[in-house]
């Protein structure tokens, strides 16, 4: 039912409420649905943002990758285990420093 509201007393102006999903680009406000206005009608807007779900966590994310197999980050896969620190230190200094990884890769693939 519309709803009645004087606003002098020669005129009677009639309202109603529609409420439609809309989404906000670049600046303006776009309904989703068609509004049952005509052209060039003047409305006043009531903007009410909808919830948004509070960011996943690093460890729910983590814990959800590794449920469904895309992540192996704490579980070993076929035995395989993390290295330790001081596994990784020594590899590291397998590593020939000074130059890049990258030029010491293409002279070993060419033989030099």
């Amino acid at each position: 039912m519309p709803l009645r509201r004087k606003v002098s007393t020669s005129r009677m102006i009639t309202s109603t409420t529609q409420s439609v999903p809309a989404i906000y680009e670049d600046g303006v406000l776009r309904p989703l649905l068609p509004l049952a206005l005509p052209e060039h009608s003047h409305v006043q807007l009531t903007v009410a943002v909808e919830a948004i779900a509070p960011a996943i966590n690093r460890e729910q994310l983590q814990a959800a990758l590794a449920l469904t197999g895309l992540s192996l980050v704490d579980s070993p896969v076929h035995g395989v285990q993390p290295l330790t620190p001081e596994a990784r230190e020594a590899l590291a200094a397998q590593v020939p420093q000074g130059r890049p990884l990258s030029e010491i890769i293409q002279e070993e693939r060419e033989g030099r």
